[in-house]
């Protein structure tokens, strides 16, 4: 989002993100968020009440997300929007990308 700002093109990409059937957010908390990129988010999800869904991706807990939003205000309103209408998918198990990762040494 912070591109779009940049380029003057937020507005048009807020318009049709709030239009797709759906949306996802992968890698979700992988990195802390600044302030402008809560307010993204809540924006986001505000757009697409009743739009469409919404899948976020992430390593980290659903009841963690208080912790990386970091500002009460803006996570009570992101988990809010979340809390209709949800499924929370939570898997088990070794990462698939480390299973099927092969390591090859070779020595000469």
């Amino acid at each position: 989002m912070s591109l779009t700002r940049k380029d003057g093109l937020l507005f048009k990409v807020r318009e049709r993100l709030a239009k797709y059937t759906l949306v996802i957010l992968d890698d979700f908390g992988v990195r802390p968020m600044n302030p402008q990129a809560k307010a993204d988010l809540l924006q986001i999800l505000d757009s697409r009440i009743g739009m469409g869904s919404t899948i976020f991706v992430g390593q980290r807990p659903y009841n963690d997300w208080h912790e990386l939003i970091d500002d009460p205000l803006i996570a009570d309103a992101v988990l809010d929007r979340l809390s209709r209408n949800r499924y929370h998918i939570k898997l088990k198990g070794n990462s698939q990308r480390r299973s099927e990762a092969k390591w090859i040494c070779t020595t000469r």
